[in-house]
């Protein structure tokens, strides 16, 4: 049975800020101001050649080891081991990302090259020095823009050891002095934003935003007009994957409101039914729309020329430094320009409320497809379609408010 101390204890450390030691798996889902990937030029357990008896290959089934080369070598068996290893190497390389992305703000990789791992496969360290094209033995490379690297010096073992025996105690009087000093407190400016968190932080402010009768971005208004918002979208979403006929169609409309989307995120769950109905109706508007129609027409001249709904983009900004992420409601892509359609549920129509997002969709959309962009704004309520063209005002990180 546990103990009213064990109880305690547990308590605290899950309660307990500061430091926290964890595998890559067990960080998943979980973000820090600050992390450490450490030890990142291990290349894990070494496993001898003859180690394993048989492989499995997805064309060949399962193909066994003769126990050598030359004579006994199985072809196979050789096939089956290679795609195996590039299996590995792949979640290898997911792992990376996943320590790299729990960073919210600034990201150390350390670890050390020695001459087993300097050309390693299995080495994360490798792995980064080789995405960013970074030499150890070359300082001239020792900056890509955004990182870099140093030198870390050796720490000598008789600091912590009185002799190099391993079974002796650390010295804690000795290594006292590297840990009695004041500690240090470093700013680290955030980097990363939302394009709707920047639209709060340098749009218009609430009034704007209720004078448009608007639930407005990050937390501004009401919260029923955002989930009504968001309903219309996935609405839209569903609806476009029938083609454009879909919005008259009764079967996917039957459909929508079998599956009913978003049920249970509804604020109010009793008025879902009529809140339904009137995305349904919406979201049929936008469909008839002439503005719809034309870019529609102009889209399917094209190959492939249905539109793409719901685009996530993560991306930085040419010439600062702030990285924008976001989703692009509708994307169409008529010949020699990007056209990138957000849907609006204001009741006024206010472009001036969305330009700052607007810009940062149309810098986003131009580095990704290569050409020039277009935002367009689509007021759902009214029906009424509003071009946006405002430029992007000046970002610099650690200048914008919360920054740090």
């Amino acid at each position: 049975a546990r103990g009213p101390h064990q109880d305690r204890r547990a308590t605290r450390r899950d309660e307990a800020e500061g430091v926290k030691i964890l595998t890559i798996h067990g960080s998943k889902g979980l973000e820090f101001p600050v992390v450490i990937v450490a030890n990142a030029g291990n290349t894990g357990r070494r496993t001898g050649a003859g180690s394993a008896i048989f492989h499995p290959t997805s064309e060949y089934g399962l193909s066994c080891s003769l126990g050598g080369k030359g004579e006994k070598h199985n072809h196979f068996f050789e096939l089956g081991k290679k795609e195996e290893e590039a299996g590995e190497l792949a979640e290898l390389k997911r792992l990376l990302y996943v320590a790299c992305t729990r960073a919210r703000s600034h990201l150390v990789i350390s670890g050390c090259f020695t001459r087993n791992n300097r050309g390693a496969d299995k080495s994360l360290l490798s792995m980064v020095f080789g995405a960013l094209e970074l030499s150890p033995d070359d300082p001239e490379t020792s900056s890509c823009g955004f990182c870099g690297f140093e030198v870390i010096p050796d720490g000598k073992e008789s600091v912590l050891y009185g002799t190099r025996d391993r079974e002796k105690r650390v010295r804690l009087d000795a290594a006292r002095g590297l840990y009695d000093r004041e500690p240090r407190v470093r700013l680290v400016p955030r980097t990363e934003y939302s394009a709707t968190e920047l639209q709060a932080l340098l749009g218009p402010g609430p009034e704007a935003w209720a004078a448009a009768g608007a639930a407005g971005p990050a937390g501004v208004g009401d919260g029923v007009d955002a989930w009504f918002g968001s309903l219309c979208h996935k609405i839209i979403e569903e609806l476009l994957r029938g083609g454009t006929d879909a919005a008259e169609g009764g079967s996917a409309q039957a459909g929508i409101r079998a599956r009913r989307p978003l049920e249970t995120d509804c604020p109010l769950p009793g008025r879902y039914d009529a809140f339904l109905e009137e995305a349904l109706e919406l979201a049929r508007g936008f469909f008839r729309s002439a503005f719809a129609r034309e870019l529609f027409a102009a889209a399917s001249a094209e190959d492939g020329g249905r539109p793409e709904a719901e685009v996530p983009f993560t991306a930085k900004l040419r010439g600062e430094d702030i990285i924008v992420n976001g989703v692009m409601d509708l994307v169409f892509r008529p010949p020699e320009k990007t056209v990138v359609v957000d849907f609006k549920t204001d009741r006024v129509a206010a472009p001036e409320n969305h330009a700052v997002q607007m810009a940062l969709y149309r810098g986003a959309a131009a580095e990704i497809w290569g050409m020039p962009a277009e935002t367009w704004l689509y007021y759902l309520r009214t029906g009424e379609a509003a071009q946006s063209a405002e430029p992007l005002p000046p970002l610099r990180a650690g200048g914008l408010p919360g920054s740090a």
